[in-house]
């Protein structure tokens, strides 16, 4: 039964492998050794985080370790604890409970290295460097995630190899802006999934690489990418990857005008995140939502849907303190104070911390706001900064989009000659991606002029 319900686990059938599992550890419970029941436990906490049900899986877990502990930790070897920390290391991970990820991620390094396994000490260090992101710990996290890689490459684990690639590829977006790196290290982490054939990770690593294409202006080879990761997804039962799937597919049929299909994914990704109560999901969801919300005339509906997830999210969110899709909303709510302060408490933080990814959006945001306010200098002036980071991450979208603001700009100073140019530019780019509502909004504007 264990065997089974770890390979069922494994081809994302997770219902079928907990009621293996479950029984497997029900037959354990019977023997005086506690060593199986530890084994399968395990098991049963992955297979809980892949099915997005992790407070259950925590709850088993911490039950399980609890009465270790009262009967004398010293009744499992480290490798059979390391084991339990690593699954709660995953289930706190797909929960959301990133404040007490770190702490449960060392304990389990100590133990895998007292036990001498480098598989485990692998993914806990890769659990970890996750930690460490989500608190802003970039280089610490870097160093732990490369650790991971290392020590999962050494024992032949591709799963964990294939993770920490993934994590790997968020600092190479977020901290080093490196679009190309990104998607070297992406695509990776989806290579190791399929040659483990672990079809929970290679649907999160098809919806990756879709992101990644989509980013670098591939939008054609990201579709390929992304109805893979939905159409593996729909044929299986519930899954807490089948949230990245609809989300990232979804926004890029967003930007293709398919505005009924991509919001559509998009709230389902968010339900699915919702229900598993996986907050990186909500963020990545929300985030991508924003400005069609905004330009749809809905911004209160992504307020009400922003709020709960940064009181939840609390000092864990090392990508967006104030969302500026959330900001945007506010100045379209009316809420021009509320507005301003978000958006230089962000700026200040990404120039800080170096987020020149994040930063795009934040300088798009506080341009817009400043030309409607009439303060053509700071307009200009986050334009020029948002265009010069687009160029040096060869960034194709951003850069349209920015170029259509600064047409905007000069547009309403008069500069009809000049705002052509920079129109002309934006529509280049934007005809070459095929992003519709882009090319929409600039021939509006051009007839204006």
């Amino acid at each position: 039964m264990e065997k089974l319900g770890k390979v069922l686990q494994v081809v994302a059938r997770y219902d079928e492998s907990l009621e293996l599992l479950e029984r497997a550890a029900t037959i354990w419970q019977q023997r005086v050794t506690r060593q199986p029941e530890a084994r399968v436990l395990r098991l049963i906490g992955a297979t809980h985080a892949g099915r997005g049900t992790a407070e259950e899986g925590v709850a088993r877990v911490s039950a399980f370790l609890s009465e270790v502990e009262k009967q004398g930790g010293d009744i499992l070897p480290p490798g059979d604890l390391a084991g339990l920390y690593v699954a709660l290391c995953h289930l706190y991970f797909s929960g959301g409970r990133w404040g007490e990820l770190t702490d449960v991620a060392e304990q389990a390094i100590r133990l895998a290295e007292a036990a001498g396994d480098d598989r485990l000490r692998a993914e806990a260090e890769n659990r970890l460097g996750v930690g460490l992101l989500n608190e802003g710990r970039w280089e610490e996290g870097r160093s732990a995630l490369e650790r991971a890689l290392a020590a999962a490459e050494n024992a032949g684990d591709l799963l964990t190899a294939g993770r920490a690639s993934n994590n790997l590829a968020v600092i190479a977006l977020f901290r080093d802006a490196d679009l190309k790196k990104a998607v070297a290290y992406r695509e990776r982490s989806l290579h190791t999934a399929e040659r483990a054939g672990d079809l929970g990770s290679v649907i999160f690593g098809e919806a990756a690489v879709c992101q990644a294409r989509f980013l670098l202006g591939e939008w054609e080879e990201a579709a390929r990418h992304g109805e893979r990761a939905v159409a593996i997804s729909r044929s299986l039962g519930r899954s807490w990857s089948s949230s990245y799937a609809m989300l990232n597919l979804g926004q890029m049929l967003l930007w293709q005008g398919e505005e009924e299909q991509g919001r559509s994914l998009i709230l389902e990704g968010l339900q699915i995140a919702e229900e598993a109560e996986d907050l990186q999901g909500l963020i990545v969801g929300n985030s991508f939502l924003g400005w069609y919300e905004i330009s749809r005339g809905r911004p209160a509906d992504l307020i009400t849907r922003w709020l709960p997830i940064l009181d939840r999210v609390g000092g864990f969110l090392a990508i967006f303190k104030h969302p500026p899709s959330l900001a945007w909303a506010y100045m379209e709510s009316g809420d021009a104070a509320r507005a301003i302060e978000m958006l230089t408490l962000e700026r200040d933080r990404c120039v800080n911390e170096r987020y020149e990814y994040a930063l795009t959006e934040v300088l798009l945001v506080s341009a817009m706001f400043a030309r409607r306010q009439g303060r053509r200098e700071d307009a200009q002036r986050d334009l020029e900064e948002g265009l010069a980071i687009a160029g040096r991450m060869e960034y194709p979208l951003a850069e349209a989009r920015f170029l259509d603001e600064y047409g905007r700009l000069l547009g309403a100073s008069g500069e009809t000659e000049a705002a052509r140019r920079y129109f002309d530019e934006s529509l280049e780019i934007a005809r070459r991606l095929g992003a519709k509502p882009l090319i929409g909004d600039i021939e509006a504007a051009v007839a204006t002029l």
